[in-house]
C-alpha cells in the first residue's frame, strides 16, 4: 500500500473525523505508520514501522516536509476547535415563547433561549443566540455554518447533518381552526385528509403533513398562515399551540381561533451541526449543563416567567 495513498486518505477525511473527534489526529498519523508496517509485513518483512519510516524519508526527500505540515495543520485546526468551545453562538428564529428577537418592555428572551444560554454557563462556555429565517438557519447548519439551530425537533430528513441534545421544551401540535369551524373534529393527523390546510414551509409540521401524506398548502410565515385562515376559505392551520396562543394573547384574533390538539407532544431540542468543529465533544457539554440546571430548579424557574 503506498505511503501516499495513506495520507491521502488522511487529508480527505481529516475535517470529517476533527469534527466528531478533536483529539484523534496523533493517534490517526500512528495509525499510518502502523498501516505501512501491516503493509510491510505483508512483503515478509519483519524489519519494523521505524526503518520503513527511514526508507520513506530516504525515498523521499519531502516526506518530513510534508508530514510536519499535515501535524501543523492539524494542530491549528485543533486550536481553533477548543478556543471556539468557550463560546458558541447559535441560531434561532422569532418563535415565542421560545424563542424571542424583541422583548416589548419585558426582559423576556424566550424559554428555550434562556435555558441554552445558562444551560452553556454552568459548563463554562459563552453562548449568544442571534436570529434569522428558519429555512436560512436550516441551511446554514447542514453547510456547517452555524453550530447549532435552536429550536427544532427531530426528524429523519434532519439526521444526516444534526446531533439532537436532550429535549430542551416540548410543542404542542394543534390543528387550529376559525372559532365557528362547524364540520368534523380532528382527533389524528390524518383527520386532515380532505381538509384545506395551511402550513409553514419548512418548519417540523410541513414535514409532518408530508409523512402523512396529507394534503397542504405552504406558506412563508405564521402571520401570513393566521391572515389566510381567517380571511380565507381555509379548513386549519396545522402549527404550534403554544406559539399561536402566545402571539395571539390579548388580541381580538385570540378569541377567533380553536385549537385541536394532537395526541403527542413534541420534543424540542438545540439541534447541533454535524459539519461544526468539535460539535460531539460540545453537544455533550451542553447536555451535561442541561443536567444541572433541571436538577437545581432553575429550569423551572425560567419556565415560570412564561405562565
Amino acid at each position: 500500500m503506498s505511503f501516499w495513498f495513506i495520507i491521502d486518505i488522511y487529508a480527505h477525511s481529516n475535517l470529517t473525523i476533527i469534527n466528531t473527534y478533536p483529539l484523534l489526529s496523533p493517534i490517526i498519523i500512528l495509525r499510518v505508520f502502523e498501516k505501512l508496517g501491516d503493509a510491510r509485513k505483508d512483503r515478509k518483512s519483519s524489519r519494523g514501522i521505524m526503518p520503513l519510516a527511514l526508507d520513506i524519508m530516504v525515498k523521499k526527500p519531502h516526506f518530513f516536509q510534508y508530514l510536519v505540515f499535515v501535524i501543523f495543520a492539524q494542530w491549528i485546526l485543533v486550536s481553533e476547535a477548543f478556543s471556539e468551545q468557550k463560546k458558541i453562538t447559535i441560531h434561532a428564529v422569532h418563535y415565542p415563547p421560545y424563542s424571542i428577537e424583541k422583548s416589548q418592555g419585558k426582559d423576556l428572551r424566550g424559554f428555550d433561549v434562556e435555558v441554552v444560554i445558562e444551560a452553556f454557563r454552568r459548563v463554562s462556555i459563552n453562548a449568544k443566540v442571534e436570529f434569522m429565517p428558519w429555512s436560512r438557519i436550516l441551511l446554514r447548519t447542514e453547510q456547517g455554518k452555524t453550530a447549532a439551530a435552536l429550536s427544532c425537533a427531530k426528524d429523519p430528513s434532519r439526521d444526516h447533518y444534526i446531533f439532537y441534545s436532550k429535549p430542551i421544551s416540548h410543542m404542542t401540535n394543534s390543528y387550529i381552526a376559525k372559532q365557528d369551524y362547524q364540520g368534523e373534529i380532528p382527533r389524528t393527523l390524518r383527520d386532515g385528509i380532505g381538509k384545506k390546510i395551511v402550513v409553514v414551509s419548512g418548519y417540523v409540521n410541513e414535514l409532518e403533513l408530508k409523512k402523512a401524506e396529507v394534503p397542504y398548502h405552504p406558506v412563508l410565515n405564521d402571520h401570513a398562515a393566521l391572515n389566510i385562515l381567517l380571511k380565507r376559505n381555509i379548513d386549519f392551520f396545522y402549527s404550534g399551540r403554544e406559539f399561536i396562543k402566545y402571539i395571539t394573547a390579548g388580541k381580538s384574533t385570540g378569541s377567533e381561533l380553536r385549537y385541536f390538539d394532537m395526541p403527542d407532544r413534541v420534543p424540542l431540542h438545540l439541534c447541533f451541526s454535524k459539519n461544526w468543529p468539535a460539535s460531539k465533544f460540545i453537544l455533550a457539554k451542553f447536555n451535561k449543563g442541561l443536567a444541572v440546571i433541571k436538577s437545581d430548579g432553575t429550569y423551572d424557574k425560567i419556565h415560570a416567567k412564561y405562565q
